[in-house]
């Protein structure tokens, strides 16, 4: 662990006029501070001061903003701070946190500096009852701390950042809790501009180079994903140094120009925000990070931070040597939750050359950034990755069911009736994710047979099955994300490192309320690590401490099967209050940052219109439907494509009022041009009601 400055650097007393202690406030810019809303009561910027522990006394605040309903308030003072910290929108249970406050338990005759906040630990998150409304708080461990020290910084003593403003209660009222960063940010996105003011050597405290605090719109986010392999092998490249050498090629604005050229017509769904990008790239609207998957493991922070950047990231770069078990779990989080362009390389394996891959990863198109021999002039894995990534991102763009990755469609498309997204609950199913290793096997049997002799104790008898034992005719890959998002009892093994499990498993708790019980068969983990010849992955013995799944000796413990029904059990009886893993909550809160807008539905319509029947095939005589000579197909398609087209047009007409709107609003245009459109297809069909149609159509556009 770094030795970082303690938070008393950044901290100052929220004053009345007078220099009485109210409560604490910290500095997130030279001159911005927060502290709770409830501080400052009903005072006004003039009857408030700021008393920094380091700095100037009694600064008078210029600007107060406050948001009663999330108990937190943003001041603008009128002198520079010598220091600021920056915020962090992703936290984890077990997380240690430091700060400092001023309270009248340290009175000031005797501290005038205040006083440091003990070490404790975020122990979860839940809601509580504040007088202006609900609000989503972490859940603090006991400390030394008291009212006098709300408003001050929650500091997560790895990073360094705050990862929340503290606000206390009455012990009896639940003690200690932290208002989430992620909801300062939410109210005032400006202050993550203002980024670490500490001067902290970053790379003894983070070893994730290049990571973002908070996500920027305005930015290009890419992450890379070392495998512990290439960390220890020298001989093997490095994914991220292959990654860094491609974006500082001049080729870097192709890259570039493909990604706002996605971007050019949509939005985030977080306020509908555009993302307002940057003509050409440079350093300072790139954000590359890079972080070895042995170290996205080494703590449940760290495992966090790990969740956020690989679903914020635009770009997201994995190594899958040896299709490691920590790598497969995020690729598996990252393939549940975003569809941003994704690239899948190996570090000992030339493209075109036989390689054994995982079911999950069947399909993919697997690149490769194995050193090449003789390099001579510009490395030809540089211009390869480019050529992906541009793919990526205009194929993206063309095609609405764009995917590089399994699994994202088949949680999402369940269909329209009940019966097909309804959840399965514990009395009906357990679905098992595992091994299907001849090896295997008898360990499957005896979990399976215990697994129900327990449940059959509490009167549930549900089927135990692996996907493979459901006989269902629907497509093996269809099927497997259906189960893991429907399912509300899943059980993990992790015996025999199935790299399909993991990449399951990743799915399943980035995405499910119910989250999974994990095993692993500790006799074989012991022969495992007996056997010289086998890798020894420090990632597995992190992940262990992270996930603690339940052990069980070989095929024939007879604990196992209780163990899994109990939790199995508690999983059903809290299901809905603790929402499932706590990866499910780091990817919820980042995905809101990220996720895209849908299109407007008269673009939607207008684009389904034009993948039936596009009004340039006559020009380009490539027909769209697949078996144009059956006449009723091609007259089907191009029927669908017009009544699509006109459902768009009444819909910009009616419901938007375009042809009121200003000349030059895209809306307007849009409403000319498919107009214009939509006659001609109404013409051209003949009959009365299509032409009668096309003549009021034609009377609106021209008025």
């Amino acid at each position: 662990m770094a030795t970082l400055p303690l938070p008393s650097a950044v901290v100052a007393a929220v004053t009345d006029s007078d220099g009485k202690w109210l409560g604490t406030a910290f500095y997130v810019g030279p001159k911005t501070a927060l502290t709770c809303a409830h501080v400052i009561r009903e005072r006004t910027k003039d009857e408030i001061r700021l008393l920094p522990v380091d700095g100037p006394p009694l600064l008078h605040v210029k600007k107060l903003r406050i948001r009663p309903i999330h108990d937190i308030a943003c001041l603008d003072v009128t002198q520079p701070a010598a220091s600021w910290l920056p915020l962090k929108a992703t936290w984890a249970p077990g997380l240690r946190v430091v700060s400092h406050g001023f309270s009248s338990r340290y009175p000031a005759a005797r501290f005038p500096s205040g006083h440091p906040m003990d070490p404790c630990e975020i122990s979860g998150e839940t809601e509580v009852e504040w007088p202006s409304g609900r609000a989503k708080v972490l859940r603090l461990t006991p400390s030394n701390a008291d009212e006098g020290f709300s408003g001050g910084p929650a500091v997560d003593v790895v990073s360094g950042a705050v990862i929340g403003i503290l606000r206390f209660r009455s012990p009896t009222e639940g003690g200690t809790y932290a208002i989430p960063a992620e909801t300062v940010l939410s109210q005032w996105p400006d202050l993550a501009s203002f980024g670490d003011g500490l001067a902290m050597d970053l790379a003894t405290v983070n070893p994730m180079p290049g990571s973002w605090l908070t996500f920027d719109w305005m930015k290009f986010h890419c992450v890379a994903v070392d495998s512990e392999s290439a960390r220890r092998d020298p001989s093997v490249s490095l994914l991220s140094d292959v990654m860094r050498s491609t974006f500082s090629q001049d080729d870097v604005r192709r890259i570039w120009e493909a990604f706002r050229g996605y971007w050019r017509e949509r939005v985030l769904l977080r306020g509908y925000t555009d993302r307002a990008l940057a003509p050409l790239p440079t350093a300072a609207n790139l954000q590359l990070a890079s972080l070895s998957v042995r170290d996205a493991y080494s703590s449940r922070a760290r495992l966090a931070e790990t969740i956020r950047l690989v679903v914020e990231s635009d770009l997201a770069l994995f190594d899958v040597t040896n299709f490691e078990p920590g790598v497969m779990l995020l690729l598996g989080v990252r393939a549940a939750n975003r569809r941003g362009v994704t690239i899948a390389s190996h570090g000992t394996w030339l493209e075109g050359s036989p390689l054994p891959r995982p079911f999950n990863l069947a399909d993919l198109p697997l690149a490769s950034h194995k050193t090449p021999e003789g390099i001579v002039g510009i490395d030809p894995r540089v211009n390869l990755l480019i050529d992906r990534i541009v793919s990526g991102f205009e194929q993206m763009g063309e095609s609405p069911r764009y995917l590089d990755l399994p699994a994202y469609d088949g949680i999402r498309l369940l269909g329209p009736g009940q019966r097909s997204w309804s959840t399965i609950g514990l009395d009906s199913r357990v679905l098992v994710l595992c091994s299907y290793d001849d090896a295997f096997y008898g360990n499957w049997r005896n979990l399976r047979l215990q697994i129900q002799a327990a449940l059959s104790q509490a009167d549930l008898r549900p089927q135990v099955a692996r996907l493979v034992d459901l006989r269902r005719p629907q497509l093996v890959s269809q099927a497997l994300y259906e189960m893991i998002r429907r399912c509300s009892a899943c059980v993990t093994d992790w015996t025999r490192w199935s790299p399909s499990t993991f990449f399951e498993l990743g799915v399943r708790l980035a995405i499910s309320p119910w989250g999974s019980v994990q095993v692993v068969d500790d006799q074989w983990l012991d022969d495992y690590a007996a056997n010289e010849e086998l890798p020894a992955l420090d990632q597995a013995k992190f992940m262990r401490e992270v996930f603690e799944p339940i052990g069980y000796r070989g095929n024939s413990d007879s604990n196992i099967g209780s163990a899994v029904a109990g939790k199995l059990l508690e999983i059903r009886n809290t299901a809905g209050i603790e929402g499932g893993h706590y990866i499910r909550s780091v990817v919820i809160d980042s995905l809101a940052r990220v996720q895209e807008a849908q299109a407007d539905i008269y673009t939607y319509l207008t684009k389904e219109a034009d993948s039936l029947h596009h009004p340039d095939t006559k020009q380009t005589n490539a027909p769209q439907a697949l078996f144009p000579e059956i006449k009723e197909v091609k007259v089907e398609h191009e029927d669908a494509a017009l009544q699509r087209r006109i459902a768009a047009w009444l819909y910009l007409d009616g419901r938007l009022g375009a042809g009121s709107l200003p000349d030059g609003d895209r809306r307007k245009e849009e409403w000319r041009s498919l107009g214009n459109t939509v006659v001609d297809g109404l013409y051209a069909s003949g009959t009365d009601d299509d032409v009668r149609l096309a003549t009021q159509i034609e009377m609106r556009l021209e008025t």
